[in-house]
This record gives structure tokens, C-alpha cells and sequence, in this order.
């Protein structure tokens, strides 16, 4: 359970695309620190959410 996203997870990695692509599509990536060892990665199409990936 998250108590304290600021807290919780850190950003490690933002890939924004360039601006003259069709689609907008970019991700975000997070390190938690209550679970070592796991990734957190958002990506983005259009402005939503289209997936959330829990790696390790």
C-alpha cells in the first residue's frame, strides 16, 4: 500500500519523444524504495496512461 508517493519512489528515467512524431508517446520511470530491486515504468499515449510495468 502507498502512504507517501514523494516518499516511496524516486524518478529515475523520462523519455519524451520528439514533437513532430504523429503520436505522443513518452514514459516515466520510478525506483521504489520499501521494495529494492523493482522498477516502476509509466507509459504514456497522447497525454494518458496506457500502461503501468513493475519490472524486477
Amino acid at each position: 500500500m502507498i502512504k507517501n508517493f514523494r516518499e516511496e519512489f524516486t524518478p529515475v528515467f523520462l523519455e519524451i519523444p520528439r514533437f513532430n512524431q504523429e503520436r505522443s508517446i513518452w514514459s516515466i520511470s520510478f525506483d521504489t524504495t520499501n521494495d529494492k530491486g523493482h522498477e516502476i515504468v509509466v507509459y504514456f499515449h497522447d497525454g494518458e496512461i496506457d500502461e503501468v510495468v513493475i519490472d524486477g
